[in-house]
């Protein structure tokens, strides 16, 4: 069974009418005087509002970047470093420092780095204390890194 089916109209160029356009222009509600000036402060107003951010977001991001020495912790100064060498037994120096915001009784632990962190100047003596001036010196073994810490009593 076979089905024919209908054919399908095919339209020339000239059968179709040309589009038609239409030109729609804005015409705010009163005078053209009146929609400027609303215009003008919606635009001041966006501009305020921006301004404001910006000067919001300014304060914030300076505010963060002020000086914190009033909540600063402890901090250990070096004042003298033994050379950077391999340390051994009898590779001995001298270290010092200077330590600003301890609390009366805290000490200084050094480190010499050589190999391993050792404990300076020998484990059973590790614990160095802070002068009355705020300075504090050890003999230590020669390494190629130092470190200090500061400990409380205990």
């Amino acid at each position: 069974m076979s089905a024919e089916a209908d054919p399908i109209p095919i339209l020339s160029v000239e059968d179709t009418p040309p589009p038609t356009m239409a030109l729609v222009r804005f015409a705010p509600s009163g005078s053209k005087q009146d929609y400027l000036r609303r215009l003008i402060r919606r635009k001041a107003a966006t501009l305020a509002t921006q301004s404001s951010l910006a000067l919001i977001f300014a304060c914030i991001l300076l505010g963060g970047c002020h000086s914190q020495k009033g909540k600063q912790g402890p901090s250990i100064e070096f004042t003298k470093i033994p050379p950077a060498a391999q340390g051994g037994r009898e590779r001995v120096d001298t270290i010092a420092g200077r330590v600003k915001g301890y609390r009366p009784g805290e000490q200084i632990v050094i480190y010499a780095h050589s190999g391993p962190w050792w404990v300076q100047p020998w484990p059973d003596q590790a614990l160095i204390p802070v002068q009355a001036d705020s300075t504090g010196s050890s003999p230590t073994h020669l390494g190629f890194e130092y470190a200090a810490l500061l400990v409380e009593p205990g």
